[in-house]
């Protein structure tokens, strides 16, 4: 997956070579998807560590 959307980044990147604003801003938006990711990767693995990822979605759902 986050493979994928970094080589969509740096085609992006190849297009808007002219606008460094919007590099920084994609870069910026890029490194918080990212972490993102990883945080809910974090959370899944210890959801299932404690029991499943059942009282996880009880808790979203109330």
């Amino acid at each position: 997956m986050e493979r994928l959307f970094l080589i969509r980044l740096s085609r992006s990147r190849r297009h808007r070579r002219e606008h460094p604003f919007s590099t920084v801003l994609l870069q910026r938006v890029n490194a918080l998807i990212i972490v993102t990711i990883s945080v809910l990767g974090a959370a899944i693995n210890f959801s299932q560590r404690t029991g499943g990822s059942r009282p996880l979605i009880g808790s979203a759902s109330q």
